[in-house]
C-alpha cells in the first residue's frame, strides 16, 4: 500500500515559475498558449508540461461555478478534466459533510479523485483516509492537501477494495463515489458498470465500516436502488439549482425501514429537505376548472425523481393533482414553504385568443402535453425570457391539453 508524500509529485508543482505563468494567462484562449512557440519555449526552459499549464487555466476559469473555494485558493492544481467533471459540487460535498455523526471520527473516502469530499470531511474534524487509484490524481491531491490544510488526510495509491481486504481498520464512515467512465470516457451509471462494483464488493465493505455513503448516478432508478442493495437506510436525491446532481444512498447493515429525501440545494448552499417514508395514501386529483387567482405547484428535481405525490399531499392537505401524467398540482391557497416552484393563474388562453401570444417574452413549461417547450415556442411565435410563464399540460378536466400565463408568486 503506497502512501503518497510530496516526493511523489513532479517538482514543477511547487515551482513558482509554472504558477506564475498560469497567473498571467489567467484570461488568454489556451488554445492560442499551445500553439505558441515562444510560450512552448518558455515551458520547457523552466521544465513544466505547456498543456498541463493550460488545462489549470481553463479550469480555474470553469470551476469558478462548481468549486468557488477551491478555484480561488492560489496554486491549487486539477489533475485532469474527469476529475474535475467527476468531482462533487462545492456546496454538494458540503451536504455530504452534514450527514457526519458526532461519532463519525474516521472516514475512509474509497474514490477521492480531486479530492472535494476528502477535504471537506476532514475539515469538519474527521481522520480522513483517501484511496486513489490513478497516481497522477493520486499526487495532485496530496499537493492540493498540502496547499489548503483541510485537516488530517492520508492520501494512499492504491486499490480501495484491496486495502479493505487486506487491512483490520474498521472505519465509521466510508464514502464512495464508483467511476462512471468507461476506457473510452463513455459514462456509465449501473453499478456493475461502475468502478469498483459497489455490488460485488458490498460485504466487503461492510465488514469494515458502521456506515456506508455511496454517490451514485442520478439516472438510478429508486426502485431497482432498493431491489439490487440490501439494507438501505436512506436515498437522497441530491439536487444543485434545481438540476438533479446525485442519488446518495446510505446504507447501515441490518437497516430495515428506507427514508426518502428530497434535497434542493440554492447558490448559497442553503439546503431544502423533504423527506418522506413509503407511504400508501390515495392521491387526490383536481376535477374542476382552474381558475384565475389559482396557484399552480411544480414540484422541484429531486421529488420529481421520487415521485412522492400522496407524501406531498400529505404535508400540504390542500394540493390537489391535475392528471395522474400530469405532475403539476393546483390550490386556491399560498403555500409558503412548498419545495419547488409555485406561479399564480393570471388567464386562461382559448385556441382563438393564442394568436395574439406572438412575439410575447415568456418562460414555457410543457407538462404532459402533446408537444415539447420548443415546439410549442415556435407554434406560437413566442420570445424566450420575460417574468411570466405559460404552462402547457393535460388535465382531468382538459385531457386534449390547455395553456395558462402565470405569475411568479
Amino acid at each position: 500500500m503506497h502512501k503518497v508524500d510530496l516526493t511523489c509529485c513532479p517538482d514543477f508543482f511547487t515551482d513558482s515559475r509554472f504558477h506564475e505563468f498560469v497567473r498571467l494567462h489567467a484570461h488568454d484562449d489556451s488554445a492560442a498558449l499551445l500553439l505558441s512557440s515562444k510560450y512552448r519555449e518558455e515551458a520547457l526552459t523552466c521544465g513544466f508540461p505547456l498543456d498541463f499549464a493550460t488545462l489549470q487555466i481553463d479550469l480555474r476559469r470553469k470551476g469558478q461555478y462548481k468549486l468557488p473555494t477551491f478555484t480561488n485558493i492560489p496554486f491549487t492544481l486539477f489533475p485532469s478534466v474527469v476529475a474535475y467533471e467527476q468531482a462533487s459540487n462545492e456546496y454538494v460535498a458540503r451536504f455530504h459533510t452534514s450527514l457526519l455523526l458526532s461519532d463519525d471520527k474516521n472516514v475512509l473516502d474509497m474514490t477521492a479523485g480531486l479530492g472535494i469530499d476528502t477535504m471537506s470531511f476532514a475539515a469538519a474534524g474527521c481522520t480522513v483516509t483517501a484511496c486513489e487509484l490513478d497516481n497522477y490524481k493520486a499526487s495532485v491531491l496530496y499537493y492540493n492537501a498540502s496547499i489548503i490544510k483541510p485537516g488530517n488526510i492520508s492520501v494512499y495509491n492504491v486499490d480501495s477494495i484491496k486495502m479493505l481486504t487486506e487491512c483490520k481498520q474498521i472505519y465509521d464512515l466510508i464514502f464512495v463515489d464508483p467511476a462512471r467512465r468507461d476506457a473510452n470516457n463513455k459514462r456509465k451509471f449501473a453499478f456493475s458498470d461502475c468502478q469498483p462494483d459497489i455490488r460485488q464488493n458490498l460485504n466487503t465493505i461492510l465488514l469494515r465500516t458502521k456506515r456506508l455513503l455511496i454517490k451514485a448516478s442520478p439516472m438510478l432508478d429508486i426502485t431497482a436502488i432498493l431491489t439490487q442493495l440490501p439494507s438501505v437506510s436512506h436515498i437522497y436525491v441530491v439536487c444543485f439549482k434545481g438540476e438533479c446532481k446525485e442519488i446518495l444512498i446510505e446504507i447501515i447493515p441490518e437497516a430495515s425501514d428506507t427514508l426518502l429525501s428530497a434535497v434542493d440545494i440554492n447558490d448559497k448552499g442553503d439546503i431544502s429537505e423533504f423527506s418522506v417514508n413509503e407511504n400508501h395514501h390515495n392521491i387526490l386529483y383536481y376535477t374542476g376548472e382552474l381558475r384565475k387567482g389559482m396557484f399552480l405547484y411544480e414540484a422541484n428535481a429531486a421529488i420529481m425523481k421520487f415521485g412522492c405525490w400522496s407524501a406531498l399531499q400529505y404535508k400540504f392537505p390542500t394540493l390537489e393533482k391535475l392528471a395522474p401524467n400530469t405532475h403539476l398540482f393546483c390550490s386556491n391557497q399560498y403555500i409558503t414553504d412548498f419545495p419547488g416552484r409555485c406561479v399564480r393563474i393570471k388567464k386562461r388562453f382559448t385556441k382563438q385568443e393564442r394568436r395574439a401570444l406572438t412575439d410575447t417574452p415568456l418562460n414555457i413549461v410543457t407538462r404532459n402535453y402533446p408537444v415539447n417547450a420548443e415546439k410549442l415556442k415556435s407554434q406560437l411565435q413566442l420570445k424566450n425570457g420575460g417574468k411570466d410563464f405559460l404552462y402547457a399540460f393535460r388535465s382531468l378536466s382538459e385531457p386534449h391539453g390547455c395553456l395558462y400565463l402565470c405569475e411568479p408568486t
